[in-house]
């Protein structure tokens, strides 16, 4: 029968095992088998089981550590995505309304343009006509838009005195 020795290393200690094999299985023998340190780096037995066990305590300590920042970094991360979908969708609200200005105002254009010629216009006919008479108006049939106010207003009429 052979007679396996493991060695296994904990920090600074290294334990050694025995093992012993029989017909290809381990023995079903606790004292046989039981992986109990045999001897210990430089201290004996039960100063080695006690550094073993400190070994595994702060292994598990780093394990526990560890698996406490993943989940910090995965809320974290979930926080992020919510803030990264809530900025593209205010960047798409804001980008909308903006088209949707744009488009009010580029609409507007040709009336305003249309209503500050026909202000000077009127301007021009009240300038012309006298005190007593009534302006000449232009028939509204042929106006591009209509439904536009058109005229100087009464503070900007009483301003301008030609």
């Amino acid at each position: 029968m052979a007679v396996f020795f493991l060695s296994h290393v904990y920090g600074d200690v290294t334990v050694w095992t025995c093992r012993f094999p029989f017909r290809g299985k381990w023995p079903a023998s606790p004292w046989l088998n039981d992986d109990r340190p045999l001897c210990c780096g430089k201290e004996g037995g039960e100063r080695g089981d006690e550094k073993i066990h400190q070994a595994d305590q702060k292994g598990q300590e780093a394990e526990e550590s560890l698996r406490m920042v993943l989940d910090s970094n995965l809320v974290a991360e979930d926080k992020i995505k919510a803030l990264e979908a809530e900025i593209a969708d205010a960047e798409k609200a804001t980008f909308a309304r903006g088209r949707k200005e744009a488009e009010m105002d580029i609409a507007g254009q040709p009336t305003s343009i249309y209503n500050k010629s026909f202000q000077e216009g009127w301007k021009t006919l009240y300038a012309w006509s006298r005190p007593g008479e009534a302006p000449f108006l232009p028939p509204w049939d042929c106006l591009p838009c209509p439904d536009t106010p058109i005229g100087v207003e009464e503070t900007a009429a009483a301003k301008t005195s030609f």
